[in-house]
């Protein structure tokens, strides 16, 4: 949870062709109740079938019943990638 910080983010990028890639960053803004609930699921499904565990409840937030009113919202950006031409590099294979 960022709750409204600022956050640096590093990418590791594989790539064969020399040229210009298009690469998209997909950022998912979701609600309070979204995040406890994804994560109380993740330590659900972690503990599944250990009789030596704790158990563990997954979060809801509907009165009388099961599961979660929540809400995300999806934004992204799109950087263009410009690799160096190393064709006239001394690189040996």
């Amino acid at each position: 949870m960022f709750n409204g910080g600022t956050k640096t983010m590093s990418l590791a990028l594989e790539y064969h062709d020399l040229g210009n890639m298009l690469v998209r960053v997909n950022l998912y803004n979701i609600s309070r109740e979204l995040f406890f609930y994804n994560r109380s699921f993740e330590l659900y499904n972690e503990s599944y079938g250990n009789p030596f565990a704790q158990p563990v409840q997954v979060y809801s937030n509907i009165e009388n019943g099961f599961g979660i009113f929540a809400g995300r919202n999806k934004s992204y950006k799109e950087i263009s990638v410009e690799y160096p031409d190393l064709s006239n590099s001394f690189l040996s294979y």
